[in-house]
């Protein structure tokens, strides 16, 4: 069928015999990526796509314009694309359509099956006929029982990433923000635990900086959200116990060439579940991350795609099973490091996200951590002139990474004085600050003699620190740590009787450093 134009609009299919001619076509949008700038002056982004008669793996288009405002705006994966004039080319022995920003047009439709034939962007040069549209609905139909072939694509789950590998995620979006000027994170969830890295050893002593930045953001965070913490703080806590309390939280950010003019689309796909192609994993600062490249791309879910229905049924079971002790690893198991005392022992098993976000304000857990840092690291330097301790804890689990300050007012009793930072991974008014961090005072109690058995001589005192931050014998100058997962008691309580939620804090109670590990 010729356009206006005189292009003949054909099937994909029929593109494969009309290498070097001009077509048009109508199909679904199997992937896409976001645009990203050429070598030259110009801007670019790839579009796979589907129809009728070629839908096993589909056919790439590549589309050039001046600007990123003139490529397509693709709102969601499963939408309806008509390409105009558009060339026929071959890389790499594979057919494909380049789009022209002197003479090629498009025009975007919403793939949902309706009547409606108003499409939601046109390029300047775009005309439709009546055949056109006629083709328009018949792919609609036709995407309803559309289930895009994954054979060639395998999708992992958290808990089976690496660091440095390129990789297929099918994931639900929690969350997609700009946390700082120019910097844009997706936080993305699959209900599994991502595996644990790796612990440099300069970490002992970087912490130093890393505390101080958390430490002014912590006091400018407190000042703003004091007076609206309370109103927040029951859907923070509804929001967290529904999808934040097991399983990691990735962080994606974006690679640099990737312009950030379209991502007010990612809103459509929020709280949806994905699959995102090709994303890069990093390590950053000891934390998973992903990196949406320019070779990253979103592809189509249908609302009943077989895998996706699965990795729900998961993820919900995890979650209704959450109290169970280590139900498909919600808890690792701890080493002997540490001892929890009997008091504790009918406290649940949960993770620190479950212990923040409890619906109680005073309560008791126990929890399973990591210790990733100490500052200061030198066993000398963990008591002041005075006789105190003073020292700072960084610990982990799948779902939060918390500081904890150790002081200690006398010889007897230690105060552990800390405030808890993790990934609320949401944006309320006020508290968009640095990563999306939140931060709480924490006020842990617990005696020094049970925790390190009283105040033993430097040689003791360093080997209890360096079993807690899994170094071991005499390989403190080694690169890589790997710190065992350790059981602590953590306790909650309030302030103010009239502020319970606002003034709630937590304290470490009946734990101790075993003498044999």
């Amino acid at each position: 069928m010729a356009s206006r134009s005189g292009i003949k609009r054909v099937p994909i299919k029929d593109v494969l015999s009309l290498l070097s001619q001009r077509v048009s076509v109508v199909a679904v949008i199997l992937e896409y990526s976001f645009p990203k700038t050429t070598r030259g002056t110009d801007y670019c982004c790839v579009l796979r796509i589907v129809d009728q008669s070629h839908h096993e793996t589909g056919m790439a288009v590549n589309l050039f314009a001046l600007t990123a405002d003139k490529l397509p705006h693709v709102a969601e994966a499963g939408d309806v694309i008509h390409l105009c004039n558009v060339s026929v080319r071959t890389f790499d022995g594979e057919y494909n359509l380049v789009y022209s920003k002197a003479f090629s047009s498009f025009a975007l439709y919403q793939g949902k099956d309706s009547d409606d034939l108003v499409p939601y962007q046109v390029s300047s040069k775009y005309q439709r006929t009546n055949a056109d549209g006629i083709c328009i609905h018949e792919l609609r139909k036709w995407r309803v029982n559309f289930q895009p072939n994954d054979g060639r694509h395998e999708f992992r789950l958290f808990k089976e990433i690496k660091e440095g590998d390129h990789v297929n995620l099918a994931c639900k979006i929690l969350h997609f923000g700009e946390v700082a000027k120019d910097e844009w994170f997706i936080y993305v969830w699959d209900g599994t635990n991502a595996p644990p890295n790796t612990i440099r050893s300069k970490w002992l002593s970087f912490q130093l900086y890393i505390s101080i930045a958390l430490e002014v953001i912590f006091r400018l965070v407190y000042m703003i959200v004091k007076n609206v913490l309370c109103y927040y703080v029951g859907v923070l806590k509804k929001f967290c116990c529904l999808y934040l309390t097991v399983g990691s939280i990735l962080r994606i950010t974006f690679d640099g060439s990737i312009d950030k003019s379209h991502f007010h689309l990612l809103d459509n796909v929020k709280l949806k579940w994905i699959k995102l192609v090709n994303m890069r994993l990093e390590v950053h600062a000891g934390l998973w991350r992903g990196l949406f490249t320019p070779f990253t791309k979103f592809r189509y879910t249908p609302a009943e795609d077989n895998l996706i229905l699965t990795r729900k049924r998961f993820s919900d079971e995890r979650i209704s099973r959450r109290f169970e002790i280590n139900y498909l690893g919600c808890v690792p198991v701890p080493s002997t490091v540490t001892v929890v005392t009997v008091d504790c022992h009918c406290a649940p098993h949960v993770t620190l996200m479950e212990a923040l976000t409890n619906n109680q304000v005073t309560a008791k857990f126990k929890c399973v951590v990591r210790v990733v840092a100490a500052l200061p690291c030198q066993p000398e330097m963990l008591r002041s002139p005075a006789g105190i301790y003073r020292m700072q804890l960084t610990l982990e689990d799948a779902t939060a990474r918390i500081h904890a300050y150790v002081f200690a007012k006398d010889g007897v009793c230690t105060n552990f004085f800390c405030f808890i930072t993790f990934n609320i991974l949401f944006c309320f008014p006020y508290l968009c600050v640095w990563s999306f961090s939140f931060s709480l005072f924490c006020y842990l109690d617990t005696w020094q003699e049970t925790l390190f058995g009283g105040y033993p001589d430097t040689d003791s005192l360093s080997k209890k620190l360096n079993k807690l931050l899994g170094v071991t014998e005499g390989g403190a100058t080694s690169d890589k740590r790997h710190p065992p997962w350790v059981s602590v008691c953590l306790e909650s309580y309030y302030l103010n009787k009239d502020d319970t939620w606002g003034t709630r804090h937590f304290r470490v109670s009946s734990t101790k450093v075993a003498e044999e590990a």
